[in-house]
């Protein structure tokens, strides 16, 4: 039996963005000119190695190391909780084999399951992600704005709305330029910004873990405890499922299946579970009801500023896979827009959801129990 070829006409099309590709079509600081067109073969490059740095970068981010202190919250012990997180950490394996049908079409996920829905049974699916994926990068933003004013105010620039402007800008200028210039940028600035936040958060790793309370018994977590645990543990991984081909559609068709798999999944493995075991042992330790402020008071004094970087760090490097892939969903939803143009409405939302609705108000980052303090 013929094998069956996809229908280009589902696949293949997006108003305004299928732009003829160049050599440099992709390349590190210069606008990439693809959308979710498919990518030519003769424009295939990389190789399975690079989801490592891609995965791996941008789940460097501090939202495991809460969800690692839920899972003790939820009543799991140490070693229980652990094990929720490692599982958690096993499921990018899915995720990461999924960027095959990257490979093979050369375009977006949100693309590709038009093939089974149709491109207006596909709508519902590409707006709900949409907007998550917008929720996932104010959240994001909001904790690096927060981190960065923190920050401010170690230096000696305390509160007031002209700091947390300024930080607040800088977090979502960080996010939106590499994400403007696309593919080749994203992946440069995961690879160099995860040698930068590997080493901080092992740093972290090393301060907190060994004076974890790994023989307090379980608190009872019952049924309930450990259904909440894992989905917390879940989440983050499997959010990332309408986009695995967003960031393989460039490898070359011969890229093998075990080596995507491997590459990606040990990528988000070693980040999702390293951070996860730190917010648990963490909550061994103290009260981790606002996960910032509980693990900056069990650092060392001169480790607290850096300690704010990192969480600014990873919470641009998980808003820049977010924002772009948002780029490619506006156009699976039909704005006739390049990419580069379509991911300024993605960034303006997010700077809007990010804001204060008023002048001296509080934002979403401003929510009781968070700081910036001292």
């Amino acid at each position: 039996m013929a094998q069956q070829q996809p229908d280009t006409e589902l696949i293949g099309t997006a108003g305004g963005a299928g732009i003829t590709g160049t050599p440099d079509s992709d390349e590190v600081f210069r606008v990439e000119t693809h959308g979710i067109d498919p990518i030519p073969d003769d424009e295939r490059h990389g190789s399975a190695k690079d989801l490592f740095w891609l995965w791996f970068g941008s789940n460097l981010t501090f939202t495991y190391v809460i969800n690692g202190a839920l899972a003790v919250a939820f009543g799991l012990s140490f070693w229980q909780a652990t094990a929720v997180v490692v599982i958690g950490g096993l499921s990018f394996f899915a995720i990461s084999a999924a960027g095959l049908s990257g490979i093979r079409t050369g375009t977006a996920t949100l693309v590709i399951s038009r093939a089974a829905f149709g491109v207006r049974g596909n709508w519902p699916a590409g707006l709900l992600n949409w907007v998550v994926s917008i929720g996932y990068t104010i959240v994001n933003t909001v904790v690096g704005t927060l981190a960065l004013e923190a920050f401010f105010a170690d230096l000696g620039r305390h509160g007031g709305d002209l700091v947390r402007a300024l930080a607040l800008l800088v977090t979502l200028a960080l996010t939106f330029v590499v994400a403007m210039w696309g593919h080749a940028t994203v992946q440069f600035a995961e690879r160099w910004m995860a040698y930068v936040l590997a080493v901080g958060f092992a740093a972290l790793l090393v301060f907190i873990v060994p004076g974890a309370d790994t023989l307090a018994p379980a608190d009872g977590p019952g049924a309930a405890g450990w259904s909440l645990a894992f989905v917390v543990m879940l989440a983050g991984p499997f959010s990332y499922l309408p986009m695995p081909a967003d960031y393989t559609r460039y490898l070359p068709k011969d890229t093998s299946l075990r080596a995507l798999t491997w590459s990606g999944a040990l990528g988000g493995l070693v980040s999702s579970v390293a951070l996860g075991i730190i917010g648990v042992a963490a909550a061994t330790r103290t009260d981790m009801t606002d996960a910032v402020a509980g693990t900056e008071k069990l650092l060392p004094g001169w480790f607290q500023p850096l300690f704010l970087a990192l969480v600014l760090g990873g919470s641009v490097t998980n808003s820049i896979i977010t924002l772009y892939s948002s780029s490619l969903n506006l156009q699976v939803l039909g704005i006739p827009w390049t990419r580069a143009k379509a991911i300024v409405i993605s960034a303006a939302v997010t700077a809007a959801g990010s804001t204060p609705p008023s002048p001296g108000g509080r934002s979403v980052a401003a929510r009781p129990g968070s700081r910036p303090r001292r």
